[in-house]
């Protein structure tokens, strides 16, 4: 158990704290939306420079390595915002103390890193781009610790800004190091090394700044008691990425690597996506952290409004990709990946039920039950790699798309009967119906103008997107005191 005092002073209104979550979010929104597309960016730059074998060769390097990121800071970050959030007064102990056990972690990870990748692949031209890759990964978890302390202290402005800087530097070293250095696949990573290490600094600059420096310092009794709590959450936090890298991995293996590219383009596409429920979850953790050691049934009214928000927001978003799916993948990635459609269509879905599962592993943190997370994931990545051995020699990369979705629907699923009998009792999507039936209807519009210019389509796609919600209301989808609630904070923001 994390050392915290047992009593905690409640340091704003709940009034407060809902415009906090507010403000962070709206932050978390507009680095979304710029990072996003410097991302998709820089996946079409990359997909046009490499061709398909060789994005294909990235994709699968990413996702070799990004199997082992979180093992170098294995939950850490996730423990420190709950036990800072409640403890404010000793952040730079909490700091200090935690550094070294995350570099530990960072160093051994780094060393299975070379191993692995020294053991598996022997090619010298693969190998070099994997242990730049590899170094790369481990250096973009050093900062979480300070990443943490900003989350704690409500301050996701910061995160934000550094979301939007890493895009920007590893766009600009692509160019610079790969592109006009000739380097191809190791320039890449090379450049993606640089863009960590300059995001990482920025972190350190600004940390020191506001909470002055830390001072590494080894407390073994509150080591092992971080990561008592820790691990569960790290060990989930693997399990879940590897769902989403475990298909590319066993598509390296048993089939070609234009599947790879076909899958990882949409994938890739996707990416941006899935990070938008991390965007209202992460603000939200620290509050509902409160909500929990003064009112386990506030917990849960929060939560099911944050389940609802979420089911609302994915569906238009869900079936607008389904319906323009070609013209979404010619636009970025050309015809040449035009089968890359087929796979967005199904991975769309899965996308909408990781949107409604974004919370569960702050909810199972705060309840302190982690270890149900992670039989949660571990079920969830068992299932999808064994789909992934079935469908994939039947149906190539659509087999593995299949085996996502199936797989987050069954995480859902479980982790909302978990939360059930850990006492967090709320509808299983709430007010289902009303928004799917104006999704349905947003979505005949838009199908109906699919054909016309890119121009065009988007403002018509922005438009239906408003003409949804404007059905929402006429459906009566939100009830007055959450209109009203709405209204008093965004005046009050």
């Amino acid at each position: 158990m994390s050392i915290y005092p047992s009593s905690f002073i409640l340091y704003s209104s709940p009034l407060n704290s809902e415009r906090k979550v507010l403000k962070n979010s709206f932050a978390g929104l507009i680095a979304l939306g710029a990072g996003s597309f410097l991302n998709l960016l820089t996946v079409s730059l990359l997909a046009r420079y490499l061709g398909t074998a060789g994005f294909g060769q990235y994709s699968y390097i990413m996702a070799f390595v990004g199997a082992f990121q979180l093992c170098s800071e294995m939950g850490l970050s996730t423990v420190l915002v709950r036990d800072i959030t409640l403890d404010k007064k000793n952040v730079n102990k909490y700091m200090g103390e935690a550094l070294p056990l995350l570099w530990t972690l960072a160093l051994g990870t780094l060393a299975l890193i070379f191993l692995s990748a020294r053991i598996l692949h022997p090619d010298p031209e693969l190998l070099t781009s994997l242990y730049i890759a590899g170094i790369a990964t481990v250096v973009t978890t050093q900062p979480n610790i300070y990443i943490a302390v900003f989350r704690a202290f409500e301050s996701m402005e910061i995160n934000a800004i550094a979301f939007i800087l890493q895009k920007v530097f590893f766009l600009a070293l692509i160019y610079l190091i790969a592109i006009r250095g000739q380097q191809q696949l190791p320039g890449v990573f090379l450049a993606l090394l640089g863009a960590n290490l300059l995001v990482w600094f920025f972190y350190y600059l600004i940390a020191i700044q506001k909470y002055g420096r830390p001072k590494p310092r080894i407390n073994v009794k509150y080591c092992v008691s971080l990561l008592k709590e820790a691990i569960p959450v790290g060990f989930g936090e693997i399990s879940r990425k590897i769902i989403w890298q475990v298909d590319i991995l066993i598509l390296g293996i048993i089939d070609l690597p234009v599947s790879i590219a076909l899958y990882s383009s949409a994938y890739k596409l996707l990416g941006a996506l899935n990070l938008i429920p991390q965007v209202f979850a992460i603000p939200l953790y620290p509050y509902l952290s409160q909500l929990a050691e003064n009112s386990p049934e506030a917990l849960a009214r929060a939560y099911e409004k944050s389940l609802k928000f979420m089911w609302i927001l994915s569906l238009p978003i869900a079936i607008g990709t389904v319906v323009l799916s070609d013209r979404i993948i010619f636009a970025f990635f050309g015809p040449e990946y035009s089968g890359a459609a087929a796979a967005l269509k199904i991975l769309i879905w899965a996308t909408m039920f990781l949107f409604l599962s974004s919370n569960y592993k702050y909810l199972f943190t705060i309840l302190r039950k982690q270890h149900l997370y992670t039989y949660l994931v571990v079920l969830s990545l068992t299932v999808n790699t064994l789909l992934d051995l079935i469908l994939i020699p039947l149906l190539s990369y659509k087999g593995a798309c299949f085996a996502t979705l199936i797989t987050e629907v069954i995480l859902y699923l479980v982790g909302y009967y978990f939360l059930r009998k850990s006492g967090v009792v709320v509808p299983l999507i709430p007010n289902a119906a009303k928004p799917l039936l104006g999704g349905v209807i947003a979505g005949m519009i838009l199908y109906s103008v699919r054909d016309v210019s890119y121009g065009l389509l988007g403002l018509i796609g922005f438009m239906d997107f408003g003409f949804y919600f404007l059905l929402l209301f006429l459906f009566r989808t939100f009830s007055q005191k959450e209109i009203e609630g709405l209204v008093r904070l965004v005046k009050k923001s």
